[in-house]
This record gives structure tokens, sequence and C-alpha cells, in this order.
């Protein structure tokens, strides 16, 4: 997927299924100006009654908060992303 990312340019939509709902990865997409659409990971519990728009009944808009820096990722990195 990240040798992928050179490809895509602003105002391109990456559809990706489950395996690359991530964060940081979303972080990097938008900073380039590509919108994604990622398939919910099945582990990860929603509450629709904390989204921050109803879409539909299953669907809704959520506001990400930043998690905590990856073992692979530097300090530097981490600051940079935001919050």
């Amino acid at each position: 997927m990240r040798q992928m990312l050179s490809s895509l340019d602003a105002g391109d939509i990456l559809l990706a299924d489950a395996n690359f709902e991530n964060y940081f990865l979303l972080v990097q997409l938008l900073e380039t100006g590509v919108d994604a659409v990622f398939e919910k990971n099945g582990s990860r519990n929603i509450d629709f009654r904390k989204c921050q728009e109803k879409l539909g009944k299953r669907d809704g808009l959520f506001r990400l908060v930043r998690p905590r820096r990856p073992d692979w990722m530097s300090q530097e990195i981490y600051d940079q992303m935001p919050e």
C-alpha cells in the first residue's frame, strides 16, 4: 500500500478494505489531498451515539483521535501527526 501512495494525486479517492484502516495512513492521505473510504475493522466496536453526524442506520462520521505512538514510528514523526 505504501508503495502505491506516490501514484495517488490530490482529489483521488482511495477505497480500501479493513486491513488498511488506520489513523496514520489516513493522515498521510489527507495531507496529500487524497480522500479515503475504509471498511471498518471487525474488531473495533463503534458506538453510533457518539458520531459527529449520523448518515444512515449503520453509517456515521466520527472524529478520530491520535493513538499512541507505534513502536515502528520515531517520536519526531509522531509529534508531527495531528491530534
